[in-house]
């Protein structure tokens, strides 16, 4: 039972990372403040 609870934590936790919009927005807004601060 614990092996697949970790599972089910951790592959999504992954997916999230390349496909979650939330995350998508978050690096753009990463982006975005780098740009500033080198501007």
């Amino acid at each position: 039972m614990k092996e697949g609870a970790l599972n089910t934590i951790h592959v999504p936790r992954s997916k999230q990372r390349r496909d979650h919009p939330t995350n998508r927005l978050l690096q753009f807004l990463e982006g975005l403040v780098k740009t500033l601060m080198r501007a």
